[in-house]
């Protein structure tokens, strides 16, 4: 018995991982991936040059590509304490033209295209996009950045090896100033006033300020040491993490008296165990700087209904449950009187269901009226 769940097991993986696969190379090398601004309002809004950059920023968020902008390889320069930022100022400032280029922008814009280059890259730069009186045109400014194709192997071997996120302290990069790193154990969790016993892990430095906690949402114990990356959604959920929507509860806001760590009160939706790194986001907005006392500032909702997976495991366990208690016995009568007038309704049943068409697959091929 072991033996064969072992096999079944094994063979689940394999069909997994053999759809992903298929799937990367239908999506990544058929399909148009211009496709994925379909619906984009932000795409909509930029124009010029900004809508390149846009372009090749998405581009990456998605595996199409490997995508460094000039302005963030200089950024990162500064955060290695490699320049500073007298320095860092005119360094990034990208010329309208070549030849306007200072000669310290010149000096590391050489750099930047020789490194990215030897590594592959294809280095562009666009040169200000300016109206006919010699304005430069909104988004049409300079800019200069590298981009390279991703190849579907590289692509299905980072999507497998990146499909599972440890959560740990070195999270957050070293050059950010974010205090002691570390790991605090209570028994008593601040979000209930640090009074009611409830065991927490809560983190500094990690992606996730609580890794562990309880509440009163099933499972009711929750980790978040290690969770999936699925990749980002592009649909519904645009922009969103494929997990989190999946885990995510739905329906309406559930408001509630929350107690933010700055001590302010008021009735809201957030669920603050679910509160992750924003970086800068404390800078940033003074609504966060009232509330919070660090970037842990992007928080998840609270809403009435279940997950999409909590409707996935309702639905699962009712059908197991109609299919013992109804299935099996109608396939043991059909069995024991075939022929019979409940065999004949049965298996004419059985024919219609495996070829009714499913609402989706109506939708999908239903032609344009014009057709």
């Amino acid at each position: 018995m072991a033996k064969y769940i072992l096999q079944r097991i094994i063979k689940g993986i394999l069909s997994a991982v053999c759809v992903v696969v298929l799937i990367m190379i239908l999506v990544y090398s058929l399909m148009d991936r211009n496709n994925i601004f379909a619906g984009d309002s932000n795409y909509t809004k930029t124009q010029s040059n900004a809508r390149k950059t846009y372009e090749q920023s998405r581009f990456k968020a998605f595996g199409y590509v490997d995508y460094v902008n000039y302005s963030d390889y200089i950024t990162q320069l500064v955060k290695s304490g490699e320049i500073d930022e007298e320095l860092r100022s005119a360094a990034a400032l990208v010329g309208q033209t070549p030849e306007k280029d200072s000669e310290i922008a010149g000096e590391y814009i050489q750099r930047f295209t020789e490194d990215f280059e030897a590594r592959g890259y294809t280095v562009v730069r666009l040169e200000a996009d300016k109206k006919s009186n010699g304005q430069v045109k909104d988004g049409g400014q300079a800019v200069l950045y590298a981009t390279r194709d991703k190849p579907l192997f590289t692509r299905v071997i980072s999507y497998f090896t990146g499909m599972f996120f440890i959560d740990n302290i070195h999270y957050v990069p070293e050059s950010t100033d974010i205090g002691e790193r570390g790991l605090t154990f209570t028994l008593y969790d601040p979000l209930y006033g640090g009074e009611k016993f409830s065991p927490a892990i809560i983190g500094n430095g990690t992606k996730h300020k609580y890794l562990l906690y309880f509440d009163s949402k099933f499972p009711w114990f929750h980790q978040n040491f290690l969770t999936l990356n699925l990749g980002e959604s592009y649909t519904v959920n645009r922009g969103i993490d494929v997990f989190e929507t999946m885990t995510a509860s739905q329906g309406t806001y559930v408001l509630s008296t929350v107690t933010y760590p700055t001590g302010h009160i008021e009735e809201s939706a957030d669920d603050l165990h679910t509160a992750t790194y924003a970086e800068g986001s404390l800078e940033l907005s003074e609504m966060y700087a009232a509330r919070f006392t660090d970037d842990y500032t992007n928080t998840i909702t609270n809403k009435g209904s279940m997950s999409k997976l909590g409707y996935s495991f309702v639905i699962g366990i009712i059908s197991t449950i109609i299919a013992y208690v109804l299935g099996l016995p109608l396939g043991i009568l059909m069995a024991r009187f075939k022929n019979g007038i409940l065999d004949k309704f049965g298996t004419i049943y059985i024919c219609l269901l495996g070829t009714s068409p499913s609402p989706r697959d109506i939708s999908g091929s239903r032609m344009p009226a014009s057709a």
